[in-house]
This record gives structure tokens, sequence and C-alpha cells, in this order.
């Protein structure tokens, strides 16, 4: 007698066939990429890598595995489908060097179909240009770095979700300019542990070829990222841990926490340990808080760079009901 399979259970076989797929893959293109982190040589489109949200960056940049609000579409596109309500967010960040940095992003879930997102990065300063030693600069050119990303998530399971990144990149010094695109691949992985949440997270980023001023070309900045989150059962602290490492550049951890009070305004630290090698004194650390007012939020971080001075960083938003 042959043995029939009912179509539920051939459904629920298959979705459990791609939800390993998916699972495996991922992992395996994390692994594949590895051996591209350890060449010699310099990056370019270095400002992908800037942390765009204050929140994350008063944590030291520890969002591999804090995936719960609209910083996931930079952190780790595995977990934007986290969001379940519409949310926008603008930075402003006051960098070094008299460098401006500007980032405006929004999620939109559509339930069953997954998580949409979009986020706009613009970096711009002005540099004075001489060819002698005088008082006075013969004149001033922009630099600017500017990127489009477009994002999607989806749960596969209740523990399983993923997500992608697609960046169009452009860049200018003065009137050359240069062209490009990337992408981002992410996975998340969120288990109840004593009454409260773990989640486990990976991502690849700034996968794409060199982007090319004239005939000269750079490798974009790729970069591979870990990350581990707890919330401390029956308290408002949040623990999170990322290791990084990131192509010609040595292996960094970073170490990131945050405190909410009544749920209206919070306290973050966070140490980076490739900060603090490179530049010494307390450039490891990074301070910031947060308020939320009925949904209408605030964030502000302050990252100390030893000699090169401070960067700061301030993020409004809103999430919707």
């Amino acid at each position: 007698m042959k043995k029939t399979v009912h179509s539920s259970e051939f459904i629920v076989q298959r979705k459990t066939i791609k939800r390993w797929s998916i699972f495996l893959l991922t992992h395996l293109l994390t692994y594949s990429l590895t051996h591209c982190l350890y060449s010699a040589g310099r990056t370019g489109a270095d400002f992908l890598l800037i942390n765009p949200g204050a929140r994350i960056s008063g944590m030291a940049g520890t969002c591999a595995g804090v995936c719960d609000d609209i910083n996931t579409i930079h952190a780790n596109p595995g977990g934007i489908s986290q969001i379940s309500k519409q949310e926008f967010a603008l930075t402003h960040a006051f960098w070094l060097e008299n460098i401006n940095y500007e980032y405006a992003a929004y999620v939109k879930p559509f339930f069953q179909r997954g998580v949409l997102g979009a986020g706009i990065i613009y970096l711009h300063t002005d540099v004075e240009k001489r060819t002698a030693d005088t008082e006075e600069p013969q004149s001033e050119f922009s630099v600017h770095d500017s990127a489009l990303v477009i994002s999607y998530g989806k749960n596969i399971s209740k523990v399983f979700s993923w997500g992608s990144n697609v960046k169009i990149i452009d860049q200018g010094i003065d009137s050359e300019n240069a062209k490009g695109f990337a992408a981002d691949l992410g996975w998340l992985c969120k288990f109840k542990v004593a009454g409260s949440t773990l989640q486990v997270g990976g991502v690849v980023q700034n996968m794409g070829p060199k982007i090319r001023f004239i005939q000269d070309g750079d490798p974009l900045p790729l970069k591979l990222a870990v990350g581990v989150s707890f919330r401390i059962p029956k308290t408002s602290v949040l623990l999170a841990l990322d290791a990084n490492t990131q192509r010609y550049e040595n292996s960094v951890i970073k170490f990131g926490s945050e405190y909410w009070y009544k749920n209206i305004i919070a306290g973050r630290f966070g140490y980076n340990t490739a900060t603090v090698s490179e530049l010494g004194g307390v450039s490891g650390f990074s301070f910031g808080f947060g308020l939320n007012l009925k949904g209408y939020l605030c964030d502000y971080a302050f990252s100390p760079m030893g000699v090169l001075g401070e960067t700061h960083l301030i993020t409004i938003g809103k999430k919707f009901k």
C-alpha cells in the first residue's frame, strides 16, 4: 500500500525546506566572503560604515543583534521584519573636521508580504584649495558622498528572519564624480530565554564592485558582523555585544547597553575596541540618551575621537500607532 502525504503536510515540509535553505545559504555566503577581508589595501566609500542613528551610536555601534526599530535598515536588514508599525527618522551629525552628515529613513510594514524601508545618506563638506603657503585660500571646492538605500525583510518563521539592502552610491570631489552600487544581506534569530528575548544576528555589508574616480578604483568597505542582544528579565536594561571584521582592518569587539526609565527617558553607554586602540584615551567610549514622548523620539549620542575631536549625533523620529 502506498503511503499518501496530505497536502497540509506537504506544505509544512516545503516551508521547512525553504526556511533551512535560506538559513544555510546565508551562512555559506558569510563564510565564503571572509577570505576577502584580509588582503592589503584601501577601500572607497567608507562613509557607508558610519552609524546613522544616535541610538546605536550611543551604544558604540552594537547593532547586528539589536533589531527592533528603524536603525536596523543600516545595522542589519535581517531584522527589519521585526518592525510592526510605520516609522521615520532624521539624523544630523556634527562629524570631524567640519564634516556634516545627514540621514533620513522610512519603514512601512506590509504584514505577510514583509517590510519595506528606504534611507538617504548625505555626507558633505567644503575644502580650501591652496597651491602655495598663503594666508587666504585660492578657492574652495565641495566634497560629498551620498547613497540611496532600499531595504526589504521578511519573517521566515517565528524564530528566523532575513533581509537585504540595495545601495546606489554617488561620490563627488570638485568636478569629479564616481558612481556605484552595493548590497547587504542579513539574518536574525529570536529565542525565548528566562522569560525574555535573546536575539542573535549577522550581516554582510557593502558587497559590490569597485568604485572608481576617473580610472582609479577602490574596493568597497566589505564588512562582516555578528551580534547578540539580551534584555535582562523584569528590567528595562538591554545588553548587546558585536564582533566585526572589515576589509583591510583588524577584528573589532563592541559592547553596548541601554536603560529605559518608564519608557520615557533612556541612558546609553558603549565601548569600541577599534577606536580606543587607534586613538587611545577615552576614544573607545560612547554615551547617549533618548526621549520618547508618545511615540515622538529624540536621541543624542556623543563619541570622543581623541586628537581628532568629537562627534555628535542627533536623531528625531516618530513611531506611528
